[in-house]
C-alpha cells in the first residue's frame, strides 16, 4: 500500500525522521549517519529500484521489523523539502504498485525508526545505508551485491570523478 503525504503534520514528522537517517541528500558522497554501513546498487530502473533490489530492500525491512518506508523527491535542498513529494508505504507493497509512483528527480527511502535509509541518484545508483544488523540483514537478502558494486565501479572508472565511490566503499563498504 502506498499513501501520498499531503498534510503538514505528516511533512514535519516526515522532515523530522529524514535527519535521523541522512546527514546530506548528496547519493555522490557519503549521506548517511557516522555509524552506518553501506551496500550498491547498480543500476537501478531510473528512479526506482530494480525490482530484484527493491524485493531484496522491502524483505530485509520485513526480516528486520523495520517497519513501514518514507520516499521523498530528495534532489531539492532541504529548505525545499516541504514543498517535495512525498508518500509512505508498506514492506508488502508490490514492485508495481512501487513503480506507480511519480517519481521524477533523485529520492531518498528510509525507515521512519531510522534503522536504515537510502537514495536512489540520477547517474542510475543506489546508495542503502543502515544499522550493521539491518546491513547484513539487507547482503543476505541481496546475494546480487557484490556484482552490482564491482559494475558500478566499473562504469565510474572512466569517470574522472570516481573518489566519492572509493572514499564510501573503503569508509563504510562491507563487500
Amino acid at each position: 500500500m502506498v499513501d501520498t503525504l499531503t498534510t503538514k503534520q505528516e511533512r514535519a514528522q516526515l522532515l523530522q525522521t529524514w535527519k535521523q537517517a541522512f546527514a546530506s541528500n548528496n547519493p555522490f558522497g557519503d549521506p548517511f549517519r557516522e555509524d552506518w554501513n553501506v551496500l550498491l546498487f547498480y543500476p537501478t530502473y531510473g528512479y526506482h529500484f530494480e525490482e530484484h533490489q527493491y524485493d531484496a530492500l522491502m524483505a530485509a525491512v520485513l526480516q528486520s521489523g523495520a517497519g513501514e518506508a518514507l520516499i521523498l523527491e530528495s534532489e531539492l535542498e532541504s529548505k525545499s523539502f516541504e514543498a517535495a513529494q512525498s508518500w509512505r508505504m508498506t514492506p508488502d507493497t508490490q514492485y508495481a504498485e512501487y513503480c506507480e509512483i511519480g517519481i521524477r528527480v533523485e529520492n531518498s527511502i528510509w525507515s521512519p525508526s531510522g534503522k536504515w535509509g537510502g537514495m536512489i541518484s540520477h547517474e542510475l545508483h543506489a546508495i542503502i545505508g543502515g544499522e550493521p544488523d539491518f546491513i547484513k540483514t539487507l547482503l543476505s537478502t541481496a546475494p546480487f551485491a557484490q556484482q552490482e558494486q564491482d559494475e558500478l565501479l566499473k562504469f565510474w572508472e572512466d569517470n574522472s570523478d570516481v573518489e566519492w565511490l572509493h572514499n564510501i566503499i573503503a569508509r563504510r563498504g562491507i563487500l
